[in-house]
Formats: structure tokens, C-alpha cells, sequence
């Protein structure tokens, strides 16, 4: 996908639950069945770009993030115009995309998402959240099945040395 086949402007995408996972064929039990995952992309559409296009040509009928996505909606990217970029193509992507969060992800986005209570009650049921187009997140505890295999979502851990690292110290 190019920039001129983009529906959403980078910067410009709120996160919005217009579907519910049980109810969407795309994601459905017998819709899945070959799946790419990724990791760790850490906001770099241009990685994400070439990871759709390799489901595509693999025949993938679905994509699957675990982590370190670095969801987000506008509020945070209008801290930073750059940002947005790859929620721009996660959402407008022809493959169902499902984020497994991780420790890297923008949190006062989701936090504040998950604050509405119609979203909150979607998050109850035990599914991945719809934020809007092809994009879904599958918060901590989700699961949902596809061609009788159970997946899980289990989410990041935050770097549990995190106080005790410092740029440029080595730590062999």
C-alpha cells in the first residue's frame, strides 16, 4: 500500500469500535487460517508496509503484531506530526491486523480508549477490541480461536532493570 492509496491521513485517525470481533467474517474461526506475525516495529510503517505485502503474496488471510506496535490514535500524534504513519496503513490494510500490546505502546491512548464504558464492557467479553478499519487490539487476557487453534493475548513486561540502566554503561 502507497501513500496515495491511503484513506486515513497519518495524524488523523481516533480510535473508534464500529465492529465486534464475534461478529466480523474477516476474523472469524474459519476466516484465519494463515497468519503473519510480527514484532516489534516499534512505529516504522515502512517495516509494516513490507510486512503486508509479504501476507499478501504468502497468502496470509490475517496479520498478527505481538508487541511493541506502538498503537496510538491522534491524541498522541498530534504531539508529534510524524507520528501516524503506521496506524494510517494498519487501518487501511486489505488484512484483518491484531495487536498483541506490549510494553511499547502509547498508553494514555489506549488508557483513555478503554475509559469509555461500551469499550470497557467489549474488553469483559474477553475479545480483541476494534479501533478502527482493519485494526484490533488484543488487550492482556483476550483470546479468540481460529481453525481450532486457541490464541492468547499475554502483553509486554516492562524492562524490570529499567532504573538501573544507563545509556553507554556496559553491563556484561
Amino acid at each position: 500500500m502507497t501513500d496515495v492509496d491511503r484513506r486515513v491521513a497519518p495524524g488523523s485517525f481516533r480510535f473508534a469500535a464500529t465492529r465486534r470481533w464475534d461478529d466480523d467474517p474477516a476474523i472469524g474461526n474459519s476466516a484465519v487460517e494463515r497468519v503473519l506475525v510480527l514484532g516489534d516495529i516499534h512505529d516504522n510503517a515502512r517495516v509494516f508496509a513490507a510486512a503486508a505485502t509479504a501476507a499478501a503474496r504468502a497468502g496470509c488471510d490475517a496479520i498478527v503484531s505481538v508487541g511493541d506496535f506502538w498503537l496510538q490514535d491522534s491524541t498522541w500524534s498530534s504531539w508529534n506530526p510524524d507520528h501516524g504513519a503506521l496506524m494510517a496503513l494498519a487501518v487501511d490494510s486489505p488484512l484483518p491486523v491484531i495487536v498483541v500490546d506490549g510494553n511499547h505502546e502509547v498508553w494514555p491512548s489506549l488508557q483513555a480508549y478503554l475509559a469509555v464504558p461500551a469499550h470497557a464492557a467489549q474488553l469483559e467479553a474477553g475479545r480483541p477490541l476494534h479501533l478502527g478499519g482493519s485494526l484490533w487490539w488484543a488487550h492482556r487476557g483476550t483470546a479468540w480461536t481460529w481453525h481450532r487453534s486457541r490464541c492468547g493475548a499475554l502483553g509486554g513486561a516492562v524492562t524490570p532493570a529499567r532504573q538501573w540502566i544507563h545509556r553507554g554503561v556496559d553491563r556484561r
